[in-house]
């Protein structure tokens, strides 16, 4: 949002209307935002020229603005609070939210600790940082601990995330009144690199198996990877089976609402899946435990793909490879998306595996 430096401008290009605390721009007819909170002066763009958007955003922004003020109150000077109490509302304002930006579905708890996570990670790169204050963050500050997170050999992704944090925090900087600009906003995004996807050979699959099985230390791994393999779910969704989610008698499993899904889905089963989860009923503790009691296969897989000396998969080249295989025996794409879990009816999927249709294209091409 656009923030007024100047008492004056008020005075000569905002004119009041009849509702109180709200003034338009004489010129462009654009909205704002004049007011006094908790004793500060609040005053910001509400970036639209309808009078009733205008209204709305008004009263949101003084109810936010004052129940963020009130929450930080007793300080004694605004040059006097740091980075960190600015951090530590705004950790608090992420585990109190409950709407999430796309289709105001509830934010996950896993994004919950992403955000925190990345508050952490930002706290351990920058030391200095929450004895600063945040008016006095510049933009070389700024960049100087981009450089030198760049240079610690962290993933692109890590450091966008951390990088978005600190915008988030030093946005609510301005709303609190403790600082005019984000110099954060300056600091460029990494670009994530491309990912070859790798998709094992029925042989590769075979022999990846059979080393997870020979390993003890690996079995449950090697059940891990087979249940990927064969439902074409996410790992997430594999870690939340629960026994009584599995109906071998209309052979289905009940799959929990994960990601965007909202409801949970009951499908049925390959004839794979469901060798796997009658051997894993067999050896089930009873109780609430997972079916596959294991959190990621990440360190066995790559264990096992040296030994039998082929690249190294991730769990989620292992659904990749469920859908081409489906794809590749003529199952209708919609059908396929179903099972996957996706809910755009395989748009999404089709884009992505059209390589790996190209034959049957051919073929259908020559039939013209």
């Amino acid at each position: 949002m656009e923030i007024l430096t100047s008492s004056s401008y008020i005075k000569k290009r905002l004119q009041k209307t009849k509702f109180a605390n709200l003034y338009r721009d004489r010129i462009s007819g654009t909205y704002f935002c004049g007011a006094m909170v908790c004793g500060q002066q609040l005053k910001k763009s509400l970036q639209t020229k309808s009078s009733e958007i205008a209204k709305l955003r008004l009263d949101e922004l003084l109810r936010k603005t004052r129940e963020m003020r009130k929450a930080t109150s007793g300080r004694p000077n605004v040059d006097d609070y740091a980075f960190k109490q600015v951090a530590d509302a705004w950790a608090k304002k992420v585990k109190a939210d409950t709407n999430c930006k796309r289709d105001g579905v509830p934010r996950k708890p896993r994004a919950k600790e992403y955000r925190l996570d990345t508050l952490r990670m930002l706290r351990k790169t920058w030391p200095d940082l929450d004895s600063m204050r945040a008016n006095n963050i510049t933009e070389a500050d700024c960049k100087e601990w981009a450089v030198k997170f760049w240079r610690a050999g962290y993933y692109p992704g890590r450091f966008n995330g951390c990088l978005e944090t600190l915008r988030g925090i030093l946005n609510l900087a301005i709303e609190l009144g403790l600082a005019a600009t984000n110099p954060a906003l300056k600091v460029k995004r990494l670009a994530l690199p491309k990912k070859e996807r790798q998709m094992p050979s029925e042989k590769q699959l075979a022999q990846l198996l059979r080393h997870l099985r020979r390993d003890p230390t690996r079995r449950r791994a090697y059940w891990f990877i087979r249940a990927l393999a064969y439902s074409g779910k996410r790992p997430h969704s594999i870690r939340s089976i629960l026994p009584v989610d599995v109906n071998l008698e209309r052979n289905t499993i009940r799959w929990r609402a994960i990601k965007h899904d909202k409801e949970a889905d009951e499908l049925p089963m390959a004839f794979q899946m469901r060798v796997v989860v009658k051997e894993l009923l067999k050896s089930h503790p009873g109780g609430r435990s997972p079916l596959v009691p294991i959190k990621s296969p990440r360190r066995a897989l790559a264990g096992a793909c040296e030994d039998a000396k082929i690249p190294t998969m991730t769990p989620s080249d292992f659904r990749h490879l469920f859908t081409t295989r489906a794809l590749a025996k003529n199952i209708p794409p919609a059908m396929v998306a179903l099972l996957r879990g996706d809910k755009d009816g395989g748009k999404m999927m089709l884009k992505t595996y059209l390589h790996g249709r190209m034959e049957d294209l051919n073929a259908a091409v020559r039939k013209l």
